[in-house]
């Protein structure tokens, strides 16, 4: 199962999905939540809740503690969603970090995935 963070403006989404298969290519989200805040404490409950966690995904738009990071790296195989994340489409913009990951993630996925999974299993058939 992998653990996607979806970090916006308004909506904090902690989501555990299962690994793709056949009929759901990009998993299926097993459980969702949503936070008002991001603390290293309420991602440390939200692991502890789902051991069988075996990789992370960070997309992110806002200031997140850097103890964050460094805790998720620490636990699992990590991925932080930025311009420099491999994809299989190229980003054309001119300045490639000021797309949002919100978009980069929905344009390199099919239509009505969750932009974040995709990203998560998108970014690992690219590396």
């Amino acid at each position: 199962m992998d653990l996607i963070l979806d970090l916006g403006n308004t909506n904090k989404k902690f989501a555990i999905v299962d690994a793709p298969s056949a009929r759901y290519p990009f998993g299926t989200i097993r459980t969702l939540e949503n936070h008002s805040v991001i603390s290293l404490a309420g991602i440390r409950t939200f692991v502890r809740k789902h051991p069988a966690i075996n990789a992370c995904i960070l997309s992110s738009v806002i200031r997140h503690p850097s103890s964050v990071i460094s805790f998720l790296k620490d636990l699992f195989p990590f991925i932080e969603l930025d311009a420099m994340t491999p994809l299989p489409i190229k980003n054309r913009y001119l300045t490639p970090d000021t797309l949002g990951k919100d978009r980069l993630a929905a344009h390199a996925t099919p239509p009505l995935c969750n932009a974040s999974v995709s990203a998560l299993k998108l970014a690992r058939q690219a590396s």
